[in-house]
């Protein structure tokens, strides 16, 4: 899993970690400011083995979601105007911490969601052209 000291972005913005009370608001925030980007989707898997699952397709949403006593944070990307499904639909289990980075002027570009049993997803906002 990255730490923030190795997550230290191109203008040396690090990785600051939200607060469990906080995440669905800045969950909420971080899409509405990024949506319809395009963003790459990684993950790196606890072994430390590293896939990408999504490139240059438009952000969705990234949502928490209380079920049933657990927690689960939903990364969608793909079609929009409500072409179904999404290209991505990945749902990370009772996630442990969230991080962003924020680097100007772009603002909110990285999200970062760890969970003990799926290792890390990030989710990267790309440099529109």
């Amino acid at each position: 899993m990255t730490t923030p000291s190795e997550a230290a972005d191109r203008a040396g913005a690090e990785l600051k970690t939200i607060a469990p009370e906080d995440w669905e608001t800045f969950l909420e925030q971080f899409t509405e400011f990024n949506e319809e980007m395009p963003v790459r989707v990684e993950e790196t898997d606890p072994s430390g083995a590293q896939r990408v699952l999504a490139e240059g397709l438009p952000l969705l949403s990234v949502s928490l979601d209380r079920e049933a006593g657990e927690e689960y944070l939903i990364v969608e990307c793909g079609g929009t105007e409500g072409e179904a499904p999404p290209g991505l639909r990945h749902i990370v289990h009772q996630p442990l911490a969230v991080r962003a980075r924020r680097s100007e002027p772009v603002g909110w570009d990285l999200l970062e969601i760890e969970s003990r049993e799926q290792g890390a997803v990030r989710v990267t906002v790309l440099a529109s052209e």
